[in-house]
């Protein structure tokens, strides 16, 4: 019988990032001094980190962050993108374990295999949005668990 791949050992941080790193957002993420924000005005999915050639394989990514939103109506989630070169784009979204009408910081982790004979070409960050308000996200981390 076919086993799936382990995760071999502890995480490693590949990023940190912090509110003066430039985000893929376009405009639509403001960078506070030590969290963004994102005024949400519907269901959308926005960019806020892109590497490009990162190198990833045979990999769990995991994005963690912390969120909170100031507003009943909104609801945000993490979502994790790769795209491999064999495959097209693979992701994973948290829309199971979303933020919602809470207004202290919570932790948020979503994960994703990267598995394959070459290296993903380009992984993403995003953060899934539903309704009218504001959200804020600190604390944003990249890491990477090698597979068996």
């Amino acid at each position: 019988m076919f086993a799936p791949p382990q995760p071999l050992g502890a995480p490693r941080l590949v990023r940190a990032f912090r509110p003066g790193d430039p985000t893929a957002s376009n405009g639509q993420v403001i960078a506070g001094p030590d969290c963004w924000r994102i005024d949400s005005r519907g269901r959308k999915s926005l960019t806020l980190f892109d590497l490009r050639r990162p190198g990833f394989c045979d990999c769990l990514l995991t994005y963690r962050a912390e969120l909170r939103c100031g507003c009943p109506q909104t609801t945000a989630w993490l979502e994790l993108e790769a795209h491999l070169p064999e495959r097209g784009p693979v992701g994973a979204k948290g829309c199971h374990h979303t933020l919602h009408r809470h207004n202290q910081w919570r932790l948020f982790e979503i994960s994703l295999p990267v598995l394959g004979p070459a290296p993903a070409d380009l992984v993403r960050l995003n953060l899934g949005t539903e309704g009218p308000g504001p959200i804020e996200i600190r604390k944003v981390k990249l890491l990477a668990t090698p597979m068996a």
